[in-house]
């Protein structure tokens, strides 16, 4: 369910206008208008992904947290100079994470290229539209062996998911972040990684509801220089 099968790619339907579909398809600047100051996983959850980030973000340099909000998932020792790109300026300027941010509404990353050693991409791939217009932007923003990472859960605002998330198994969601990656070109070393089973946090708000905290996914690369021969 995550990989291709003798590296036939997958059918995702990207050519599918309905794949994109949303339950509401009202202007996004509407519907985050409004703060939410509210974290989007729970305390394991988090801890889990700051753990995976210790050995996958660089120490020093520069990091974009992309799609950023209210909280991030860098580790509070990581000494990378953490840039916020959001759509809420309320939510950002509480993020303690954040050494910077920008308020982006243009598809294009307001950035110049190779600017950022790694860019994290957490809690929100499963709302983007275009994807492959934001993973070349992405690409095109990170230095050379830069790390780029997409990071989801089971959690997500409704309204906002595209229809093909909800109609994807956990795993099924790993393998369309990394056809998108895969067809993109320009990635090397490309890994996912899975983490769930851990007892939910007994102060979490949905403690009783499920007992297990909340399942976190990760697909991330490194940016790779294409040379061309011709």
């Amino acid at each position: 369910m995550q990989v291709r099968y003798k590296n036939i790619p997958t059918d995702f339907e990207f050519e599918n206008p309905e794949t994109y579909l949303r339950e509401d398809e009202s202007d996004d600047n509407i519907f985050y208008k409004q703060p939410r100051l509210t974290t989007h996983i729970d305390a394991k959850c988090h801890e889990n992904l700051m753990m995976l980030y210790e050995k996958l973000l660089p120490k020093e340099g520069k990091i974009l947290d992309l799609m950023s909000g209210y909280q991030s998932h860098i580790p509070e020792d990581n000494n990378s100079f953490v840039v916020g790109l959001g759509l809420n300026k309320e939510e950002m300027k509480l993020n303690p994470r954040l050494n910077d941010f920008i308020i982006n509404k243009d598809p294009r990353l307001p950035f110049n290229d190779e600017k950022f050693d790694a860019v994290v991409c957490d809690l929100s791939i499963e709302y983007v539209i275009k994807p492959f217009d934001l993973i070349r932007e992405v690409k095109r923003i990170l230095k050379k062996d830069g790390v780029f990472t997409v990071s989801f859960s089971n959690r997500y605002f409704p309204s906002k998911v595209i229809k093909l998330w909800t109609d994807l198994h956990d795993f099924e969601r790993m393998g369309y972040v990394l056809e998108i990656l895969l067809r993109v070109q320009g990635f090397k070393d490309i890994k996912t990684f899975s983490v769930r089973g851990f007892r939910r946090p007994l102060d979490d708000k949905y403690f009783g509801c499920t007992f297990f905290s909340d399942p976190l996914y990760l697909v991330y690369a490194k940016k790779e220089i294409l040379i061309n021969n011709s």
